[in-house]
Formats: structure tokens, C-alpha cells, sequence
């Protein structure tokens, strides 16, 4: 199933992942330009990534 979604992460993933409360998370692919947002989504994500799921992120450290 292929899902985007649009908004401020830190409102719409909790509120989209409940749809979704029982799947299992293969791959994720973050392009987020902000460390709140980010930390958000992984905090939902995590917790049901299969074994050697992937998450790859957009955006590099900067530093």
C-alpha cells in the first residue's frame, strides 16, 4: 500500500498511522527538513518496522 501524507508531521502521522495501527512498515522514506517532524514520525514508525526494514531519509546531517 502506498501512502502519502501531506501536513504538519507532528499532527497528521499520529493521526494517519491509527488508520493503519495493524500494519507492518517495510519502507519509509522521510523527506522532512526539520528534526521535530522527523523524530515524530520515527517515533510511530519504529515500533512496526518488519526485521531489516529500511528508512531512508532525504535530508543529510548538516554541521
Amino acid at each position: 500500500m502506498k501512502s502519502f501524507v501531506v501536513g504538519d508531521a507532528t499532527k497528521t502521522t499520529k493521526e494517519h498511522f491509527y488508520k493503519i495501527a495493524f500494519s507492518k512498515v517495510s519502507f519509509v522514506l522521510l523527506d522532512m527538513d526539520l528534526y521535530e517532524p522527523t523524530k515524530c514520525s520515527i517515533s510511530y514508525l519504529l515500533p512496526n518496522l518488519v526485521p531489516n526494514g529500511k528508512i531512508i531519509f532525504d535530508e543529510g546531517l548538516r554541521g
